[in-house]
């Protein structure tokens, strides 16, 4: 049997999978990953002022500061004029931010945050969160 080589050349994390459910409305989200090459996901579309999603920390997860950024003279940049700054608070598994937007940036994405305090920061995509919706 000819296995196509390419479709193992693409591939997504979990917290990939997530980012891209959120963008999409997706709520009461389950992601199953039943062995390494198949992802099993479940959910539901509500209307948008009902839902709210939040990140559910899994393991520590850092917040970054949200800093300004002005793209280079002459560049064609379609950056979102924002950047990842530094760590101000590394969530315990178990906290929860409120997801404000998704953040795509130049090297990275993941989500604008707001946390119980007021705080507004950045989480960058990867393994250390689930999404979940209340």
């Amino acid at each position: 049997m000819h296995q196509n080589h390419t479709s193992g050349l693409v591939a997504f994390t979990k917290a990939e999978i997530g980012t891209q459910l959120a963008r999409m409305n997706l709520v009461h989200v389950s992601i199953d990953e039943p062995d390494d090459r198949y992802w099993v996901v479940g959910g539901s579309f509500i209307e948008e002022r009902m839902r709210e999603n939040w990140l559910e920390a899994e393991r520590p997860t850092e917040v970054r500061l949200i800093e300004q950024s002005s793209p280079s003279p002459g560049s064609a940049s379609t950056s979102t004029g924002v950047e990842p700054g530094k760590v101000v608070v590394t969530l315990r598994p178990g906290e929860t931010a409120r997801v404000v937007a998704v953040y795509h940036g130049q090297d990275s994405d993941g989500f604008k945050v707001k946390l119980a305090d007021g705080t507004e920061g950045l989480i960058l995509a990867g393994d250390t969160f689930k999404v979940v919706t209340r």
